[in-house]
């Protein structure tokens, strides 16, 4: 039995037309075997003299011909496309595409240097278009079912290169060769995203299925349900599939008990990835569900109408304009709490016992990361969350430190809620020598793989002392950071216990907008100290007073950081 991760099942529509004279490119001829992807490709804005079918394609290249191969393009009204990319201009033609490839976790296994103007080989190309187009891959391959000798069951691209083979989105060298390691030229490469843009669902949405035999347990109990109320139910008007399907899935992850493991409907999907981008609009806080049910505020952001209203972290909203949170989901209170700039909404908050209420005026918030400030000579560097923008705006305060050469440098990780692992990761490597482990990750099956969570830059910070400031508002990919400086004897870390969040969680984004983030993976610092539940315990603690505009910690972390 094979597992896929989308939930969805796929044919391919084969398209049939009469060939007539293409003149879209000179090179390419009407009877040339990829002339039709070729011309798809043409109208959605590939334009040039010539196409090149037969060179090799890079995969700078390859991303922008898949993201308007699946009509999207996001050069528009875009100037500069900061990425995490070392090597990625923010100017540069592709870097807009970088950025929503990265946006969307499909570049997630490559850190540090992108080298998107190298050539990609077919089973890169395999994984990268499955990707873009939302189609899963098994997480298991038997033996038998896989009948390449260039690709066994173990390689990193063995199930792509299977998929991609088994859906006929791409055509192996020969029955038993599917030439994962060779380069990919332009044709095949409009050949393959072609195939993928017109796949179409077959009969609609479904729970994930192999070869006609569902793994849900007591499917034709869910199949009875639904053919009853949809036959049968009074107000036929109220009938709307997608939520029904959308709702029932939801209700599958939400039985397994955990906060941070959701299923998201396109408009909440699409928000979440906004968040991540530094595009948010509303009261400006991180929120996180705990296990008793309560909506605590994790950080509030640096400047934001949340903190200007004194809300500050481990405050827990008890109601919305007058509505109780408890026994609510935590992505309908964010809906709630958000909304047009210049509206108010009224929080009613708990906090060390007392009940407070505070109305909070909504605003756009603008996200950025990353801070610096010369202080004494020391180069404050706040980073208030680990998002899409964080490694570009890390890269240029690096640049200026070392140009400033300071006595050393403060990393305050303050109320920075997490994020994205690998920007985590990408920064760690300014600290760190290039290949140090940054984390581990303990699997429900007891593996442990930290091969994937190495650091791969030089480490032109470590040259200067440095302390960490750490407090409860610091969570997540924030404490992996923490963490993994305090292992490597890097950096002194200062503040108060942190938060706990030590579990892994996964997104996936599928073709229908939805996306479903669901925990895999407990988190461990280099030396197996255990995050979740526990934090990160700094070397010296330090309080700061919430109550008055003197930073304590950080004055502290400035006399004593050698």
């Amino acid at each position: 039995m094979l597992y896929f991760r989308v939930i969805c099942t796929f044919l391919i529509v084969t398209i049939f037309s009469v060939h007539t004279a293409f003149a879209g490119f000179a090179d390419v001829a009407s009877d040339h075997p990829h002339a039709q992807a070729i011309e798809y490709l043409q109208a959605r804005g590939i334009g040039q003299e010539n196409f090149y079918p037969r060179r090799p394609i890079t995969l700078a290249e390859f991303l922008v011909m898949g993201f308007l191969a699946a009509d999207e393009n996001p050069t528009a009204n875009v100037q500069n496309a900061p990425t995490r990319f070392s090597d990625v201009p923010a100017d540069s033609w592709f870097a807009p595409f970088v950025a929503r490839a990265d946006r969307f976790d499909i570049l997630a296994d490559y850190q540090g240097r992108l080298h998107a103007e190298r050539r990609i080989t077919r089973g890169e190309a395999a994984k990268l278009g499955l990707a873009l187009f939302g189609i899963g891959v098994p997480v298991h391959i038997l033996e038998e079912e896989f009948g390449f000798r260039d690709v066994r069951p173990q390689h990193r691209y063995a199930p792509y290169a299977y998929q991609a083979a088994k859906l006929g989105v791409i055509d192996p060298i020969d029955d038993t060769t599917f030439g994962v390691t060779q380069s990919l030229n332009r044709g095949e490469a409009a050949e393959l995203l072609y195939r993928l843009a017109n796949y179409k669902p077959q009969n609609g949405a479904t729970f994930i299925i192999h070869d006609n035999q569902s793994n849900v347990p007591h499917i034709a109990l869910l199949e009875t349900v639904w053919n009853e109320v949809q036959n049968n139910f009074l107000f036929e008007e109220n009938i709307d599939e997608e939520i029904m399907l959308h709702a029932a899935i939801k209700g599958a992850v939400d039985a397994l008990g955990d906060p941070y493991s959701t299923f998201l409907p396109p408009d909440k999907s699409s928000a979440f990835t906004d968040g991540l981008a530094g595009e948010i609009e509303g009261i400006g806080a991180y929120l996180s569900e705990e296990e008793s049910g309560d909506i605590l505020i994790v950080a509030p952001i640096k400047d934001s109408p949340a903190e200007k209203a004194g809300l500050r972290a481990g405050d827990i909203i008890t109601a919305v304009d007058g509505v109780e949170t408890r026994g609510r989901d935590l992505a309908d209170i964010i809906a709630d709490i958000k909304g047009p700039r210049g509206t108010t909404v009224k929080l009613t908050i708990k906090r060390n016992g007392s009940t407070l209420t505070s109305t909070v005026t909504r605003d756009r918030i603008e996200i950025t990361s990353v801070d610096l400030v010369y202080t004494n000579n020391f180069a404050v560097i706040s980073v208030s969350q680990f998002g899409s923008t964080t490694s570009a705006e890390f890269a240029a305060v690096a640049e200026d430190v070392l140009q400033k050469s300071p006595r050393g440098i403060i990393l305050d990780l303050r109320n920075n809620p997490g994020g994205l692992l690998t920007t985590a990761v990408d920064l760690l490597g300014y600290f760190l020598p290039n290949g140090s482990v940054a984390a581990t990750a303990k699997y429900r099956d007891g593996t442990r793989a930290d091969t994937a969570y190495r650091t791969e830059r030089e480490p032109v910070l470590a040259k200067y002392p440095m302390t960490v400031l750490i407090n409860k508002g610091s969570a997540s990919a924030s404490e992996i950071m923490a963490g993994a400086l305090q292992d490597h004897g890097a950096a002194t870390i200062m503040g108060e216990q942190s938060f706990g969040k030590g579990t892994v969680q996964e997104l996936s984004f599928f073709t229908d907008g939805t996306a479903l983030k669901l925990t895999i993976a407990h988190w461990f610092s280099p030396r197996e100290q255990p995050i979740d539940k526990h934090g990160i315990t700094p070397s010296v603690e330090v309080l700061d007073n919430p109550d008055t505009e003197y930073d304590e910690a950080l004055e502290y972390a400035l006399q004593h950081t050698r």
